[in-house]
């Protein structure tokens, strides 16, 4: 099956590096549509279109257009970085752990671990945003394997205000919605506030009595929260932790205190190479600064005592 996957998934990457005309060629009616409503429908209505389509592990999911385009079009996410880590989750991932997606959005890496752990393996998908969330129990309703959570995962236990925005931009949902003011489309799509339940995943953990192989954390700014909230599960056991990183330009204070509490609690940052392996780094922000890159997944794991 890994095999398989691989492959499949190569696809998707040729796909990605491909050009605008060798896209349309891929899958004409597709491409014509989906830029067509990026471009003239969503700028004149501002209302996302809601539509199945085909990922690359042979199942299908909802996604709302413009949103995920690169899904719709190409079956998987088509950021290098995004490319990477499903080939490490591939890899690496196994039949029967219990991964966690903290930050599931629609839930692309929450049924890829879904289909890798299989039916004796566990996903735990927390989203916040309940627009989003919406989605995300359309795609994972019939899925066993997967247990989803419309919560805020922080530090403390409680309410929090939690800021959404409007499709073409969902991905920057976040606890902190002044981090993108200076961003040029923000005066124009301006987050909903709401107020959402919060829950350490310290207390998540005791609760349910699971032990997690892997954490996935993508929650735009409050990674530092997650990672104070987990300081016993942290300390007591020695989970992978998949964190985005972004560059310094970007206002990265969250990252950087997540970085030295997992320092702090014996944990070694690493990159995923183009093979889906990890390379040990030292300094993420030099990284992303000498690759020019405005974000990228890395990989935490624990050093033996």
């Amino acid at each position: 099956m890994q095999q398989i996957l691989l492959e499949k998934l190569n696809k998707v990457n040729d796909l990605a590096k491909a050009s605008k005309i060798g896209r349309f060629h891929s899958r004409p009616l597709r491409y014509s549509f989906a830029i067509l409503y990026k471009t003239v429908v969503y700028p004149l209505w501002r209302k996302g279109y809601r539509t199945k389509t085909p990922v690359f592990w042979g199942a299908s999911m909802q996604v709302v257009l413009p949103a995920a385009t690169d899904i719709y079009l190409i079956g998987g996410k088509s950021h290098d970085s995004e490319i990477r880590l499903a080939r490490f989750l591939i890899r690496h991932l196994q039949p029967g752990d219990t991964f966690l997606d903290v930050g599931a959005h629609f839930g692309y890496f929450s049924l890829l671990a879904s289909a890798i752990v299989g039916p004796a393996g566990q996903v735990f998908a927390f989203e916040a945003a309940s627009s989003t969330f919406a989605i995300l129990q359309q795609n994972t309703h019939n899925i066993n394997n997967i247990n989803i959570l419309n919560r805020a995962v922080a530090a403390e236990p409680g309410r929090v205000s939690f800021y959404e925005f409007p499709v073409l931009y969902s991905e920057y949902n976040a606890m902190n919605a002044r981090q993108y003011a200076r961003q040029s489309w923000y005066a124009r799509f301006q987050p909903v506030r709401r107020e959402v339940q919060a829950q350490p995943l310290d207390d998540f953990i005791k609760e349910v009595n699971i032990s997690p192989s892997m954490i996935k954390i993508d929650v735009e700014g409050a990674e530092n929260q997650v990672i104070e909230g987990s300081e016993q599960l942290l300390k007591n056991t020695a989970p992978i932790i998949i964190m985005e990183y972004t560059h310094p330009d970007r206002h990265n204070t969250a990252h950087r205190e997540a970085l030295a509490a997992l320092q702090t609690a014996g944990y070694q940052a690493h990159l995923i190479d183009a093979n889906g392996d990890l390379q040990p780094c030292n300094d993420v922000e030099a990284h992303l600064v000498r690759s020019e890159l405005e974000s990228d997944n890395a990989v935490f794991v624990k050093q033996a005592q």
